[in-house]
Formats: structure tokens, C-alpha cells, sequence
């Protein structure tokens, strides 16, 4: 008998889809198909999956399951949109099927993984504690920079020592990660909060086999809320009346230790870390959120020195299309690569 014959054609299409395209097997006699988790990264073990897509005779909706993370639910927008499906075919056919069997169209809620939530309002709190946790990640930072910064300072640049502890003091209670890996981001990484609060560029403290593959990483970005802009800020705003200058660099160290370094005592000036977005979002950012005009604004980009002909051609062509004046800068002291060292380690090259 063909069993087949059993199942839904929504189930059957995707099952299909899901096995031409993401390499997913057959289980359960085709009722399910299994393919690696995006929730948790899945094991270590290429060949290895635990996500489990089938049709579900309890609810007569089709469904998913990781055996691993133990991510569940019924399948929907947001999980063709985690997955990676885009065909609208599959996923219209899908979505009517489960509507049309009690399921939520949009439901994203499942045991084992909690989802992204609302915007952290614009009184965000960066929480401190006296803890050796947060005394050993604040000692960390001034080693990296040569600073002295203090629990104060940490606060004013919005540096977040414990992402658990940042999310709890702000009245977040669901996460866009796994519970586990949350620990790990807590314990194991500290983080810069993005201008807008939507987003916290979480660098990794510890060793790499310390923690789950999915973000064994340097940098990890952890999404608070994703209609927001991803980048680091110090300072938003300058007086355009008077001659200002806006920095730009990779990441969050760079910009902390020019600020702290060399950058302090000029005022009048906005500070951002791409976090790797580039530098067009955050000219567009300056221009179309905050109003900037750029007539007494020269700006200065701090680049890595192991950035590709490629992106830093596109930076000056950026740069070039809006009309601003501009400086790049290199950091070419013997066996550093970017600005975020001490300031003893750093020999500011203009590159044009």
C-alpha cells in the first residue's frame, strides 16, 4: 500500500521540497522527513539531523520537532521563514492546510526555543552587579582597550555584561534563542547594544569548544527585535552648526578605544561599529532617522587591516555617492589588525 495515500498533498509537497532541496530523509515510513535544526545548530556531525517535519495524526496539522533542542510547533510563517523556504507555492499550500485544521497562520510559539520579541523601550537599562563575573568581564575590556573604564562608563556605552541579566532588567521574558545557548551568551560573552537597542553584538569571551557551534564565533549578533538598525553607537548626536566628525569602524572595541584613547576630548562627534553591516546603512541612518545634513561633517573610517580590495573599494564608492568628505584610516602597527588595543598598540596610518 502506498502510504502516501494516508497523508495530506500539503505535507507530501512539502516533505518533497524539503528533501530536493535541503537534503532531508525519510522517517516514520515518509509520515516524517528529518533535516538538521537552524534552532540549536544540530550536532556536530555534518551527516547528523533532529528536526523532525511530518504531518501529526493528534492534530491533523503538520508539524516540526527537534529532538535535540526539543523546538516544536506547528509549522508556519515563521518557521518557513527560519528554515529558508521562500517558494510561495509550498508554503500558501502549507499554511492554508494547518489554518484550515485550527492552526495560527503566524504561531511561532514552542516549547524548548522562545521567539524574538518587542522593541526595549528607549529608557533602556544596562543592568551592574558587584559579581566576580562582571568585575572579570569589565577587566577584560579595560585590558583590551589599555582603559580604566569603570562600572559607570560601561553603563554611559552601553555595553552589556550579562545578555540574561540585560533582558530580565527590561522586562524581556521571551528570548530568540534557545535556553541553553542563552546561558552560554550570558556567562560566556559580553555585548554591544545596538543604537536602537534591537540588536547586542555579543563577543565571545571564552574558549571556542566552550560553547555550542552555532556560536563559537568571535562575534555573535543576538536579535532583540528585527526592524531595527544593527549597529553600535557612542554618542547619537552632534551640533551640525560647528565642525563635527563622524567615525566609523568595525567593531564595538575599535570604536571604545578610539573614543577612549584618542577621540575624548573632541566633543562634537557621533561614533558607530559597523558589527559588519557596512558603512551605507549607517550614512543612511544619520540622514533619513536623524536629520543630518553633513555640511560641517568630515567623516573618518577606521578599517581592518584585513579588509578585502573589494569592500574597501565599496567604501569609498559609499562614501564618494552621498558627497562627504572623508578620511580612511589603518592601524599598521607590527601584528595588530584594528583599533581595539591599547593605545601604545596603535599607529594611525591615513590611508587616503
Amino acid at each position: 500500500m502506498n502510504r502516501d495515500q494516508e497523508l495530506p498533498p500539503a505535507y507530501i509537497v512539502l516533505r518533497d521540497y524539503l528533501m530536493n532541496n535541503f537534503r532531508a530523509k525519510k522517517a516514520s515510513g515518509g509520515r516524517e522527513c528529518v533535516i538538521r535544526c537552524p534552532y540549536c545548530g544540530d550536532s556536530k556531525d555534518p551527516k547528523s539531523a533532529h528536526l523532525y517535519v511530518g504531518f501529526n495524526r493528534k492534530t491533523n496539522r503538520i508539524a516540526y520537532h527537534c529532538f535535540k533542542c526539543n523546538t516544536q510547533g506547528d509549522v508556519s510563517a515563521q518557521f518557513f521563514k527560519t528554515i529558508g523556504i521562500y517558494d510561495s507555492n509550498v508554503i500558501s499550500m502549507v499554511l492554508e492546510y494547518n489554518a484550515s485544521n485550527g492552526g495560527a497562520i503566524f504561531a511561532n510559539a514552542h516549547r524548548g526555543y522562545v521567539n524574538r520579541f518587542s522593541a526595549i523601550s528607549n529608557d533602556v537599562i544596562i543592568p551592574i552587579k558587584d559579581t566576580p563575573e562582571y568585575q572579570k568581564k569589565l577587566a577584560y575590556i579595560n585590558k583590551r582597550i589599555g582603559g580604566n573604564l569603570n562600572f559607570r562608563n560601561i553603563q554611559d556605552y552601553k555595553i552589556v555584561l550579562n545578555l540574561l541579566d540585560f533582558l530580565s532588567v527590561n522586562g524581556v521574558t521571551t528570548y530568540s534563542r534557545h535556553m541553553s545557548i542563552m546561558e552560554q551568551l550570558a556567562f560566556g560573552f559580553m555585548g554591544f547594544l545596538s543604537v536602537d537597542s534591537s540588536h547586542v553584538a555579543m563577543r565571545r569571551l571564552v574558549p571556542e569548544d566552550k560553547v555550542h557551534k552555532s556560536i563559537s564565533k568571535r562575534y555573535t549578533n543576538y536579535t532583540v527585535h528585527e526592524d531595527g538598525a544593527p549597529f553600535y553607537c557612542i554618542r547619537e548626536w552632534v551640533d551640525e552648526s560647528r565642525p563635527n566628525i563622524v567615525c566609523i569602524a568595525e567593531g564595538g572595541f575599535d570604536i571604545l578605544s578610539l573614543h577612549y584613547n584618542f577621540l575624548c576630548a573632541f566633543p562634537n562627534k557621533v561614533m558607530f561599529a559597523t558589527c559588519g553591516k557596512g558603512v551605507d546603512p549607517i550614512i543612511r541612518y544619520l540622514m533619513y532617522k536623524k536629520g543630518m545634513s553633513f555640511f560641517n561633517t568630515t567623516f573618518h573610517i577606521f578599517i581592518d587591516n584585513d579588509i578585502s580590495p573589494l569592500d574597501l573599494y565599496n567604501y569609498k564608492k559609499t562614501l564618494m555617492q552621498f558627497g562627504v568628505p572623508y578620511h580612511i584610516h589603518r592601524n599598521i602597527y607590527e601584528g595588530e589588525k584594528d583599533y581595539g588595543v591599547p593605545k601604545d598598540r596603535i599607529r594611525d596610518y591615513l590611508v587616503s
